[in-house]
């Protein structure tokens, strides 16, 4: 299975973050938010991200499907960038933050 968002524009993608969290290697558009959650962790991108082309979606989904090693490899990446937005880690980032401004 893959994973495929191509969009104009995107914020905040709970679709994405569950894909990423269900090992689902992901394939998407070059917008702002998505290269953010794609290329925001440490480590390699969790996802293929591309502009919108009909040729280079084709060429890139049927690479995922003709390469299981490239698929593993998006899949664990996934997992793990999808790990930096579950709600402990927010909670513990957002209290990190409270703190910091309270100078404790």
């Amino acid at each position: 299975d893959v994973f495929a968002m191509p969009s104009l524009f995107e914020g905040m993608s709970i679709a994405m973050l569950e894909a990423l969290a269900a090992g689902t290697p992901f394939v998407g558009s070059d917008v702002p938010a998505l290269v953010e959650v794609m290329n925001g962790g440490a480590g390699e991108p969790a996802g293929i991200l591309l502009p919108l082309e009909a040729d280079r979606w084709l060429a890139e989904i049927t690479r995922l499907y003709e390469q299981p090693d490239l698929r593993a490899t998006l899949s664990a990446r996934g997992i793990a960038r999808a790990d930096d937005f579950s709600i402990a880690r927010m909670a513990d980032n957002y209290l990190a933050a409270c703190q910091q401004v309270a100078g404790a």
